[in-house]
């Protein structure tokens, strides 16, 4: 009974460990989908990829968010094994949170130009 007890702690310790290393992270990529059909295409192929713990691939959007592992994979090879299953794959434009932001559509989430014309930039 004693080793039986010792040994499930044992476990519970080593899942534990192992799921406080665990580096979370997300990334979007859009991707080419046509129909549900593309849609489970990429979820179940992104579930035999190291690192991915889970895939939500949005057909109206044509957005596959992504949780991963930053210790195992990154965005590179996300989109690569996404293209890799017949996708285009390329990055999701950021939206800046900027309320007097005309465009807000650039890749860094940085905003293009203001509403407000009066707010300039001071110059060092």
């Amino acid at each position: 009974m004693k080793i039986k007890f010792f040994l499930t702690a044992v476990c519970l310790f080593v899942i534990t460990a192992l799921s406080i290393n665990a580096k979370d992270a997300e990334v979007k990529i859009k991707a080419n989908m046509h129909c549900a059909s593309c849609v489970g295409k990429i979820q179940d192929g992104l579930k035999s990829e190291a690192g991915v713990s889970t895939s939500n691939a949005d057909l109206k959007s044509k957005i596959v968010t992504i949780a991963y592992d930053d210790s195992k994979t990154n965005p590179a090879n996300l989109k690569k094994a996404i293209a890799g299953m017949g996708f285009d794959a390329t990055d999701v434009k950021s939206e800046c949170t900027d309320k007097n932001a005309k465009s807000c559509d650039t890749k860094e989430g940085k905003c293009c130009s203001t509403k407000d014309k009066k707010a300039k930039v001071k110059k060092s």
